[in-house]
């Protein structure tokens, strides 16, 4: 269900709607609102008759905001989770599991989020529980250095065990075509998790700035598709409350197309902008097919 809206999802928030906005995505009416300026964006598509529900908690910040940290919103995101004594882990864990659901953590380049997916089977109450305590979790944290500690030992431990290997599936298209060309470091050879090694110098006071900045409920977007509780879920939304939204400024002047530059390095990489005209599937496909290969 969440694959279906989130399209829509993008769409609406950024834009900002105004509370009690809505539009048509299908059977479901999508609503749009927000509580206040300290709140997060809320997208409501619930659906009565649909078989599952689902609950996504996207913040505006990702991999790209780590800067010389790298790895830093991902660790925030395991401080979220398994770095607070008021509220371990293995008590949100039990309560998915009991629901018969799923919880996934994703983190790209320009954003983060929390997924939770729960069928209908355990009734009325089952999914909006949980909802209401990984809201909790991640939109009103109390991490403290002990807790960042804990978080550091497992995010650092599952990227050793699993980045190496994502990183081969993900690129090992792209791998043929570079590997001449790149000679390790750079962006090529680390997976977006982050490097172990800058991971482990990260501070505590570091990932509690990132999560009272970045990972503020101002920076967030909560989606709800399915059947769930709706007057439930804005009450515990609405006393979600912290930080300061980012502004996000486009720039006013584009240069002038083709563009080429030259950057010094350790081999010589010359990179060129040219505008394609895409007229067709054929085409599109193409040129998606050659921008992931360089």
């Amino acid at each position: 269900m969440i694959g279906s809206f989130t399209p829509v999802v993008i769409a609406l928030a950024v834009a900002g709607g105004a509370p009690s906005s809505s539009a048509s995505a299908g059977a479901a009416k999508v609503e749009v609102w927000r509580a206040s300026p300290s709140s997060p964006r809320v997208v409501l598509a619930p659906n009565a008759d649909a078989p599952d529900a689902a609950l996504r908690v996207v913040f505006l910040a990702g991999a790209a905001d780590d800067l010389l940290e790298e790895g830093l919103t991902r660790l925030s995101q395991y401080a979220l989770l398994h770095g607070q004594a008021r509220a371990p882990y293995t008590s949100l864990d039990a309560a998915v599991y009991g629901a018969d659901g799923t919880l996934s953590v994703e983190t790209s380049v320009r954003e983060c989020s929390f997924t939770f997916v729960a069928p209908n089977a355990h009734g009325a109450g089952a999914f909006d529980d949980v909802a209401a305590k990984l809201l909790s979790q991640v939109l009103a944290p109390k991490v403290d250095a002990a807790g960042v500690e804990r978080a550091r030992r497992l995010a650092t431990t599952d990227l050793l065990e699993a980045g190496s290997q994502q990183w081969l599936e993900a690129f090992v298209a792209a791998d043929v075509l570079v590997t001449e060309g790149v000679d390790g470091g750079g962006d090529y050879n680390n997976p977006i998790w982050g490097d172990p090694d800058v991971l482990r110098r990260i501070s505590a006071a570091s990932v509690q700035k990132h999560i009272a900045g970045k990972l503020a409920p101002a920076n967030a977007i909560v989606v709800a598709t399915g059947r769930f509780d709706v007057a439930r879920l804005q009450r515990e939304v609405a006393q979600l409350t912290g930080g300061k939204e980012r502004a996000f400024h486009r720039p006013d002047i584009m240069p002038a197309l083709p563009l080429s530059r030259v950057h010094d390095g350790p081999r010589e990489v010359h990179l060129q902008v040219q505008v394609v005209d895409v007229t067709d599937a054929k085409s599109a496909a193409l040129v998606h097919v050659l921008t992931a290969a360089l």
